[in-house]
């Protein structure tokens, strides 16, 4: 049984070539979708189309093109993943804060981390636009 009727637009996925992007007409469904294809696929019809991609039947193969990188977006990532750790470390001193329990030992820590906190809030990120850019951004330095 033929799960699929045509193939457009192949293209390596990846610069191994091991995969293939391309969109195939499926006999399912009325449009073409998506699909990446592969000898590692776990359906039998993505081998295939692999096979069939690599032998020409579809067409020549364009070459891969890695994606774009936002690295604006990056930036942003980043100092999410810092905000998060910073509000994970400081969770607990919060509520002893709160509850009147914290020690001025973890007041002082709590203290730390907010000011970080607070730095990595301010960082603006308008001006990074390449990796240069990007590797040049002055992270403030994590509270021990």
């Amino acid at each position: 049984m033929t799960d699929y009727t045509d193939v457009k637009h192949p293209g390596w996925a990846d610069s191994e070539k091991k995969g293939i992007n391309c969109s195939v007409k499926f006999t399912w469904v009325d449009n073409y979708l998506p699909f990446t294809a592969s000898l590692s696929d776990c359906q039998e019809y993505g081998k295939k189309i692999y096979k069939e991609c690599v032998a020409g039947k579809w067409g020549v193969i364009a070459d891969y093109v890695p994606p774009a990188i936002d690295w604006t977006t990056l930036a942003e990532l980043e100092r999410q993943q810092r905000l998060d750790e910073a509000n994970s470390m400081t969770a607990d001193w919060r509520v002893e804060l709160m509850l009147g329990s914290v020690t001025e030992a973890d007041k002082a820590s709590l203290t730390a981390w907010m000011a970080y906190i607070r730095e990595l809030k301010a960082l603006e990120f308008s001006h990074v636009t390449d990796e240069e850019s990007y590797n040049a951004i002055a992270w403030p330095d994590r509270p021990e």
